[in-house]
């Protein structure tokens, strides 16, 4: 079983090579029309995955610690951003993934890269 630390930074790299991935197809082939990312989308998806992690860490209503609270939680959020997607253009849904990856990386590089992993809290 992986430490909690190995699974954040496992967590960093894989944001980190998202990252790259989306921005690299986001410049386009030749001859092809630069995709563009609509910064609230990426700013939502930023706040949204940095708040899913931090929840996470801190283990609150034990999602981290309960596997039927984890997969029950993870069905719902799945369930609502297929929703939601259905009905965003393209370049939202993308900007949306993109946003994600960098709150991955934002938040694991402050804990779990740099700093060390929050302890849980609450019960």
């Amino acid at each position: 079983m992986l430490s909690r630390r190995t699974r954040a930074l496992i967590g960093f790299l894989g944001g980190l090579y998202r990252v790259a991935r989306l921005l690299a197809r986001g410049r386009g082939e030749r001859g092809a029309e630069q995709r563009r990312f609509v910064p609230r989308y990426v700013a939502l998806g930023v706040t949204f995955q940095i708040l899913r992690e931090w929840t996470h860490d801190r283990d609150l209503g034990r999602i981290r610690t309960s596997n039927l609270r984890r997969i029950a939680l993870s069905a719902t959020l799945l369930a609502l951003a297929l929703t939601a997607m259905r009905s965003m253009a393209e370049s939202e849904r993308e900007s949306l993934t993109l946003g994600g990856a960098v709150g991955t990386v934002l938040y694991r590089l402050r804990y779990g890269v740099l700093r060390p992993l929050p302890e849980k809290t609450g019960g």
